[in-house]
């Protein structure tokens, strides 16, 4: 069976493609700009320029003309040195009359007039063509000069200059031609320059562009497909750079939120293993107490009221557990709403350690405290309480064997709220200490066999946090552990 030929396609929506895009537009733009200021503007500044060039030259060959030093000036001389310099034709002419002149001198360049004409044809032209234009009329109402470009019949477009020469007992006139057609043949060997430029240019745009848009593109594909492989799960991944300072810092935060999400997931596997082994442990007993209840117990009053309150304390110990998890999601997300209000934190310590007499009864603990009077904090009064409930819940789990447990309320030396409770067990080792805090999480030192959610510690850093409060903890392994709060 013949496979089946895959055919190419091309995305126009990629970013290698839009990067590409905007390189050859820069480049056509660029193009664009020479070729305007190469030909489009190049024969009007190419007669501004000639026309600055025509009037320097005719002004200095002005004042040679006009030379009071008493040396006789040889004006046939100077007529054919600025007419041969400019490539064109120098006039000298006496006024005899309005719009009569009588020529001193005339000099012309060999093929000015691109024709055979003679001098005393160029000169009549001249005459005419110049004249008629209003040459006479401009050079006598100016202080000094006039040059501009014109165009003198068949002959062609030139730079006129005229200009007055007053030494003279009668006012005489001298005029320069300047041919500008030598620019177009200048046009076109810069477009068969350009042009050539060009199609070099745009065939180097393609490639280099591509390979340039292909490079900057090559890591964001790359990403992709390592994203990819994440959102299936795989957290062994690894988002490469390629030496580029933002692509270098984007593949940092991209590993960085991908090592969070490994934990994150593992966290929430452990935190379903161990809420389904938290749910399991109290239904299995429901169950067995109440068919212990329904066989056995039923008619013995004694036994039956026992059994039953195990039903209670497990169904407790259920809705205890569903509601560390609503209040924990409720404070992770920021929806739990806080209820500030001046709170004496020395006397709800104390509320929270009479909650625990039963256990000094029952189960021999002993609660120390050193309670300041008159501890006022600025907090919602029933999350600090679970604060504070579950904190040295946490102490009595883990005290040693005297079963001590200390709870201080005082000010620091910056005037703060600080409380602090000290259990006396095994202590915490410093690698552990960072991830007391994670949900469920089991320290690998012996803890004593107490209900609770292991919820505890994650509610009280989400409601530590959502005040703004200090926290941490000191331990060390073997004389045990203080858990401290300072708002």
């Amino acid at each position: 069976m013949r496979k089946k030929a895959k055919r190419l396609t091309f995305d126009y929506k990629s970013i290698k493609f839009k990067t590409w895009l905007c390189f050859m537009a820069l480049s056509f733009i660029v193009l664009g700009m020479l070729w305007a200021t190469q030909i489009v503007f190049f024969n009007a500044g190419f007669r501004n320029m000639k026309v600055s060039e025509v009037q320097r030259s005719g002004d200095k060959m002005v004042e040679q003309l006009s030379s009071r030093s008493g040396a006789p000036v040889n004006i046939r001389q100077i007529a054919n040195d600025y007419a041969t310099a400019n490539g064109g034709a120098v006039l000298i002419a006496q006024r005899a009359s309005d719009n009569v002149l009588n020529v001193i001198e005339c000099a012309i360049a060999f093929g000015v007039t691109g024709s055979e004409q003679s001098e005393s044809d160029f000169r009549d032209l001249l005459f005419s063509e110049g004249l008629d234009s209003g040459l006479m009329e401009m050079v006598n109402t100016s202080d000094g000069s006039v040059c501009y470009a014109g165009t003198l019949g068949d002959a062609g477009e030139f730079i006129i200059y005229g200009s007055r020469i007053d030494v003279y007992s009668d006012t005489v006139y001298a005029f320069m031609l300047s041919p500008v057609n030598e620019s177009d043949a200048t046009v076109v060997v810069l477009m068969n320059q350009l042009l050539i430029c060009t199609v070099i240019c745009l065939f180097l745009s393609i490639i280099l562009t591509y390979f340039v848009a292909n490079h900057l593109s090559r890591p964001i594909v790359r990403f992709s497909r390592v994203a990819s492989r994440l959102g299936k799960g795989d957290y062994k991944v690894r988002f490469e750079g390629n030496g580029m300072t933002e692509i270098d810092e984007l593949a940092e935060t991209l590993n960085h939120a991908k090592d969070e999400m490994g934990k994150t997931e593992a966290l929430r596997r452990d935190f379903l293993a161990n809420v389904s082994h938290d749910l399991r442990t109290p239904l299995t007993m429901v169950k067995a107490y109440a068919e212990m209840i329904r066989d056995i117990s039923g008619s013995d009053k004694a036994k039956c009221e026992e059994h039953a309150q195990v039903i209670i304390d497990e169904a407790d110990r259920l809705a205890s557990l569903v509601e560390d998890i609503q209040n924990l999601s409720k404070l992770q997300a920021g929806t739990a709403e806080l209820e500030k209000r001046d709170v004496d934190l020395g006397a709800l310590a104390r509320i929270v350690i009479e909650r625990f007499g039963i256990m000094a009864e029952r189960g021999g603990y002993v609660f120390k405290s050193e309670i300041a009077d008159n501890v006022i904090i600025k907090a919602d009064s029933r999350r600090i309480e679970q604060v504070l409930y579950n904190l040295i819940g946490n102490a009595v789990n883990y005290t040693g064997e005297d079963k001590t447990v200390t709870v201080r309320v005082l000010r620091d030396k910056n005037g703060k709220a600080l409380f602090a409770v000290t259990d006396t067990g095994k202590g915490i080792p410093e690698e552990e200490i960072p991830h007391v805090w994670d949900k469920y999480y089991r320290s690998n030192m012996t803890r004593r066999n107490v209900v609770g959610s292991g919820l505890g510690l994650s509610i009280v850093k989400s409601i530590l946090q959502a005040h703004d409060a200090e926290f941490g903890i000191y331990s060390e392994v073997g004389k045990g552990s203080t858990f401290w709060f300072r708002m």
